[in-house]
């Protein structure tokens, strides 16, 4: 199989954090370019890293012939130009989630890689996790009989207001834990019990002080196979890091 010459666009904490380590472990891929338009940053992750390529500039990561494919990680309300940018120039896109602060941006993105053939994938990267993957087994085999409700629950203590490097949990980027978070969940039970036909949810914001965005919410989905799903996300706990799926 041919390795996969990736690009990434935004080198803050998620290309640093969550995936920089990852690149040594591909077996299929390689990390070839990296942009970002801080070129401090974008040269530190490419140092790092061991990228070929830093830029500054996202047409030029994008017209790349080194680069197959793009990792888009910047910020949620910066998804479309760089997915966009990268489709048209024929480049396969991984998007961080959540994909879109609008259902209008997020509809753009999926119809512009449809009409340029390229793939677009979202980094709900749970359907790939062994112990997720066999609860859907279980499911679909209807072991498990009658599936009438999943009840998520993510609890993730937060204790200090978002960094200028920071972009999660700000008014800027579309939303605070729920949006941020709790997209892994809302994803998890689409995939379990079937798309979402109706949906309610309240959000709160309780400790003002720390962030603008909500630290608290409840959602209510029903899905197209009859089931129901619940979710409850907060930070305000003092659990870090504590998911919970029960089915």
């Amino acid at each position: 199989m041919a390795r996969v010459r990736l690009g990434v666009i935004g080198c803050g904490v998620a290309a640093d954090i969550l995936y920089g380590p990852a690149f040594q472990h591909m077996e299929n891929g390689e990390l070839v370019a990296v942009m970002d338009r801080n070129g401090e940053r974008a040269k530190r992750i490419q140092q790092r890293y061991g990228a070929q390529h830093a830029y500054t500039n996202l047409e030029d990561i994008c017209n790349d012939k080194e680069v197959d494919a793009v990792m888009v990680l910047t910020p949620p309300h910066h998804h479309l130009l760089p997915v966009v940018t990268a489709a048209k120039a024929g480049k396969h896109v991984f998007c961080e989630k959540p994909m879109a602060p609008t259902v209008e941006e997020a509809d753009d993105m999926i119809s512009v890689c449809s009409e340029h053939g390229v793939k677009l994938m979202i980094a709900f990267m749970k359907r790939f996790n062994r112990s997720f993957r066999q609860v859907k087994e279980l499911i679909d085999a209807g072991r498990l009989g009658q599936i009438f409700e999943v009840r998520a629950r993510w609890e993730n203590a937060k204790v200090a207001g978002p960094t200028g490097e920071e972009f999660r949990m700000t008014l800027e980027s579309g939303g605070g834990i729920l949006q941020e978070s709790g997209s892994h969940q809302i994803d998890v039970c689409r995939w379990w019990l079937g798309d979402v036909c109706e949906v309610s949810a309240q959000v709160m914001i309780v400790e003002k002080a720390r962030h603008p965005t909500d630290d608290v919410g409840c959602v209510v989905m029903k899905h197209a196979s009859g089931a129901m799903s619940t979710l409850h996300i907060t930070t305000l706990t003092h659990a870090t890091g504590e998911e919970n799926f029960e089915v």
